[in-house]
């Protein structure tokens, strides 16, 4: 049995976690550039920490200890909502087969990864 956050909130996953979307995910994926999808996929983090405030909410209660200070926990969270979009594209590009180097070439000083892994 989950016991309840202190501030009384039930946290369990999200509705959005489901196999349909996520097959989605993997098609628009392997099929489009990684920049577009990020882009995409950062605007709709952010659409859906506005229309789902208590998650939100959850992220800043967890940043408070750390930060101390509810505009910077604020602020932290909705940015960290915006880099959980650019993560999901990187974790579905990988499983839908698209090279790690087309990843790793975005890094600064990649080259020496790339060079490595050869």
């Amino acid at each position: 049995m989950q016991r309840p956050a202190p501030d009384g909130i039930h946290p369990k996953p999200s509705s959005i976690y489901n196999a349909p979307l996520w097959r989605l995910g993997l098609k628009a994926s392997a099929l489009m550039p990684a920049g577009l999808l990020r882009a995409m996929a950062a605007t709709v983090s952010r659409l859906y920490a506005i229309a789902r405030p208590k998650r939100q909410q959850i992220v800043v209660n967890n940043l408070m200890p750390v930060l101390g200070n509810r505009a910077e926990a604020e602020q932290a969270a909705s940015q960290m909502f915006s880099n959980l979009g650019s993560k999901l594209v990187d974790v579905l590009r990988c499983e839908a087969g698209r090279p790690a180097r087309e990843m790793l070439a975005e890094l600064v000083n990649a080259e020496y990864l790339l060079e490595a892994q050869a």
